[in-house]
């Protein structure tokens, strides 16, 4: 799983200059732990853009894993990502807003494709943590 720099895990200050429009869309004037959720939940389609925008900030990324005891890679250009249509009624998650605002993380599926998990901890700093499953991103991207 990998997070996104700057965005992935930050603090409610920055998401928030990120996120600004976003935030103005669904009415929510700053974000806290309530707030985020709401944001994530409800914009998740325009959420996920912004976050790749930022895991692929410059033109190429590399992605090194490993597969059992051998590393792999896989070099990504950023100009196969940007163009995808994200739409939101092809994420689902088994936790509904009201669900995830009693827990700490949700995850999110993508044409039935497992790719991201969110959550808040309510006492670490940051508090939020936006990971995608980088195999799974691949494969809904076809890369």
């Amino acid at each position: 799983m990998v997070c996104a720099p700057e965005v992935g895990q930050a603090s409610w200050v920055v998401l928030e200059k990120y996120y600004r429009k976003l935030l103005d869309e669904n009415n929510i004037e700053h974000l806290n732990e309530k707030n985020y959720k709401r944001l994530v939940c409800n914009s998740i389609n325009k959420f996920v853009v912004i976050q790749l925008n930022h895991l692929f900030s410059c033109d190429y990324l590399l992605w090194i894993y490993k597969v059992k005891d051998l590393f792999q890679f896989k070099i990504i250009q950023k100009e196969n990502i940007l163009d995808f249509d994200w739409r939101f009624e092809n994420f689902w998650s088994t936790k509904n807003l009201d669900a995830w605002l009693k827990s700490e993380s949700i995850s999110f599926r993508y044409n039935n494709i497992s790719l991201i998990n969110a959550q808040v901890h309510n006492h670490r700093k940051p508090s939020s943590k936006f990971r995608f499953r980088m195999k799974n991103l691949c494969k809904i991207l076809n890369l």
